[in-house]
């Protein structure tokens, strides 16, 4: 998805920082798209995410930074 700079910014700006866990949550389920979900909720103009795995056994290998540039 691309999105498209608003002609006028807003006044304040949303910055959403966020340690994901790998996109595990507190019931042990990896889940992705419920924290693509909530970041679309948000509508951050910058998004920082921590702990966003590159393929790793835990999150059975998929490249969570793709993922969430795709979503």
């Amino acid at each position: 998805i691309q999105r498209i700079p608003e002609s006028t910014p807003r006044e304040h700006p949303i910055v959403m920082i966020w340690n994901i866990h790998n996109a595990i949550g507190v019931d042990d389920v990896f889940d992705p798209e419920r924290i693509a979900e909530e970041i679309k909720q948000n509508d951050p103009d910058i998004l920082g995410l921590n702990e966003v795995d590159l393929g790793a056994l835990k999150t059975s290998f998929v490249d969570l930074t793709s993922y969430f540039a795709l979503s």
